[in-house]
């Protein structure tokens, strides 16, 4: 007596529904949002990779670096972050997820093309807006597709994304600013490679960049060798 009683009722039908779904369907489109949820992560954290670069490139004070790397991008996200949920369960949740990405990979590929702080601050502006609709959505699919027992499963494999993200954000940043030292060579004056202004290389990390900093790694130790500098 006096005793709630809970109504499970509802649950039913989605676990019902959900165990009905081809597993190997399931587990694809989880990969797929896992990989999506990781570049999340790469996006927002080369930049804070590249401070420095950045910040000597245009010539910024610590404290208008901690605005553009964390209270721009941070303020934003937090805000929209709500609302686009709001939104995510009212349309096409894959249609948001697509259109999250394209957009925040664009403002990442502004941040690597600004010329100005002004441009940067609202590239990154802009990837905050797109990286906050990300995840709402992505977790929305995820629930709907796993039932309630297998949940907790899905969602570690989706949480994983945050730290191959990290991992790729560090590793492919770090090379973009040891290539932009050995372009600079062992004196530290800038070679007509790295007489480039920065924004037109890592500053922001531009797509292109990326891919061409994993190939370059791979060689580093040799050409580090090559221009006299000690690998630290």
């Amino acid at each position: 007596l006096g005793e709630a009683m809970v109504d499970v009722t509802s649950e039913v039908p989605v676990q019902t529904a959900a165990a009905e779904k081809p597993t190997a369907r399931r587990y694809y489109v989880l990969g797929l949002l896992t990989i999506i949820y990781a570049l999340n992560f790469l996006d927002r954290t080369i930049f804070n990779v590249l401070i420095e670069p950045i910040k000597k490139e245009f010539s910024l004070s610590d404290t208008m670096m901690g605005l553009l790397a964390g209270f721009g991008f941070a303020l934003f996200y937090s805000l929209l972050g709500i609302p686009i949920a709001r939104v995510a369960d009212r349309l096409n949740r894959r249609n948001i997820v697509a259109l999250a990405f394209a957009f925040w990979s664009a403002m990442t590929a502004l941040c690597g093309m600004a010329s100005s702080v002004t441009a940067l601050a609202f590239a990154r502006i802009g990837v905050g807006i797109g990286e906050s609709a990300g995840s709402p959505a992505s977790q929305s699919i995820v629930a709907d597709l796993f039932a309630k027992n297998e949940r907790p499963r899905a969602l570690g494999i989706y949480a994983i994304g945050t730290y191959l993200g990290v991992f790729l954000g560090y590793f492919i940043g770090g090379g973009l600013v040891l290539n932009s030292r050995l372009y600079d060579g062992p004196s530290g004056n800038a070679g007509a490679i790295g007489s480039l202004p920065l924004a037109q290389a890592p500053a922001g990390a531009a797509a292109p960049a990326q891919l061409l900093s994993v190939a370059s790694l791979l060689n580093l130790e040799q050409r580090y060798q090559a221009a006299g500098l000690a690998i630290e």
